[in-house]
């Protein structure tokens, strides 16, 4: 498949190195890796810098200036940028098993998008990952958030039986999705009306649905293990919570400030 890997980030240049030595180990690489730098500074351009020398595939720095959580914009100006037909979109902390990229290829279909989960770190989990360089699996003990640790499980066998709702945006998470390029042009890509952090990943999923395109939901596969950081702040939920009750009461599939902003420039 012809695939581009989004990786998002903001200042933690730490985690995104770990992020691109695990796409570097992937069984399957993607055509490319675009970087969706909501602002961040000079520490991750040289990591960036690093990996356009290392990895046998591109990657590509979309960068805009620092003007505050603008998540859907930084988004909106990778997908414009991608070569791919299929999009892979993961938080730039996301520290990735090796088959990730061929679980997601293998579970594409026309007419769906995907939403994957993830296995949260500890705080000691993160020591292990980013001081010692561990490989983060399902099976190790002490360094995993309890309550999901049994998402860290590849098995094919029950992949199949987790797919969840076709309709449904719970458990909605832009840190693992996968989407066709052409059904993220028909509703304009991520809304930025939404500043701060909260429901644009929600929005997002309500109107892909709202177009006609499902959701599959991914467990059991395409495994990816997030750090620990501490949440964002959360003074914008209620304003962002308006504007996806307003998508969900008049059934809106289109927003209109969003990815055509960057096409016709």
């Amino acid at each position: 498949m012809d695939i581009s890997l989004i990786v998002t980030t903001y200042n933690w240049p730490e985690a995104l190195n770990k992020v691109l030595e695990s796409i570097e180990r992937q069984s399957h690489l993607p055509r490319e890796v675009i970087i969706a730098d909501d602002g961040s500074g000079k520490e991750t351009t040289e990591v960036v810098a690093y990996w356009q020398q290392k990895l046998r595939i591109p990657v590509i720095h979309s960068w805009q200036e620092d003007e505050g959580y603008r998540l859907s914009a930084s988004r909106n100006k990778a997908i414009t940028r991608a070569n791919g037909d299929y999009l892979v979109m993961i938080d730039g902390d996301m520290v990735l098993d090796r088959h990730f990229i061929r679980d997601h290829a293998r579970t594409a279909q026309p007419g769906y998008f995907i939403q994957g989960w993830r296995v949260r770190l500890n705080e000691q989990g993160n020591h292990h990952v980013l001081d010692h360089g561990v490989i983060p699996h399902c099976r190790m003990k002490g360094i995993l958030d309890l309550k999901n640790r049994c998402y860290g499980l590849r098995l094919s066998m029950l992949r199949s039986l987790s797919y969840g709702s076709p309709t449904s945006i719970s458990g909605t998470k832009g840190c693992n999705m996968a989407f066709w390029k052409q059904d993220v042009v028909a509703i304009n890509g991520f809304n930025e009306d939404f500043v701060g952090w909260g429901k644009e990943d929600n929005e997002f999923a309500t109107r892909m649905i709202n177009h006609g395109i499902r959701r599959k939901r991914l467990r059991f596969s395409a495994v990816a293990f997030h750090l620990y950081h501490d949440e964002s702040p959360r003074n914008m939920v209620a304003c962002n919570h308006e504007i996806l009750m307003r998508t969900k009461q008049h059934r809106l599939a289109f927003c209109h400030n969003g990815l055509s902003r960057y096409q016709a420039s």
